[in-house]
């Protein structure tokens, strides 16, 4: 069985190059309850193939930092 035959329907694979401009380890931070930036979304926030946004602690991070980590739309 290859990894393709295990992909949940309607998945495909692609390239990383194809779907991300930078593969990096991430963002560093504490959590904070406090609104103090944006949300904090480590792996073991996706479940089931979704997150759950409610909840999730925020981090603080320099203005200048946020176009590296912020997540995109797709």
């Amino acid at each position: 069985m290859s990894d393709i035959d295990i992909l949940p329907d309607g998945w495909t694979t692609e390239p990383l190059g194809d779907i991300s401009s930078a593969i990096q380890y991430g963002y560093t931070a504490k959590s904070s309850q406090e609104p103090v930036g944006p949300k904090l979304l480590r792996i073991t926030d996706i479940q089931d193939d979704s997150v759950e946004w409610t909840g999730r602690p925020f981090c603080k991070i320099e203005d200048k930092d946020k176009g590296k980590y912020l997540l995109e739309e797709n």
